[in-house]
């Protein structure tokens, strides 16, 4: 288990209230949502929990699929270009280890961001 999970682990343990945070503006806006949508709350509502978790579960799964369908596309695009993977691999390399994962799509998009406007500039700058 990493630091993070384990901090976020023993907040938890620690938290005496076990109500869930509530987003006063979030709520209004669901009620909102739901007030208009009574039939799709009523459907919601009737549902077993399991098929409630598992839809919860499979829209999670679709999300970390596309996160990391767009990191394999970025590390295919840093890997094309040796001066960007340079570049990306300099930033990474200062990276705690236990963070290096996550961090890549940022580095490597912030890296690229950069480039393109590089290049924007050196092509503005010949004309």
């Amino acid at each position: 288990m990493t630091a993070i999970s384990q901090q976020l682990s023993q907040r938890r343990k620690t938290d005496k209230s076990q109500a869930p945070r509530v987003n006063p503006e979030i709520d209004a806006k669901l009620n909102k949502f739901i007030a208009e949508n009574p039939g799709l709350h009523d459907a919601y509502t009737k549902m077993d929990k399991t098929v409630l978790v598992r839809k919860l579960m499979l829209t999670r799964m679709n999300r970390a699929e596309a996160v990391a369908n767009k990191v394999d596309a970025l590390r295919a695009v840093v890997e094309a270009d040796p001066e960007l993977k340079a570049k990306v691999d300099a930033v990474i390399a200062k990276i705690p280890a236990e963070k290096k994962g996550s961090a890549y799509r940022s580095v490597a998009q912030q890296a690229l961001a950069q480039q393109a406007v590089a290049q924007r500039t050196a092509n503005a700058l010949k004309v």
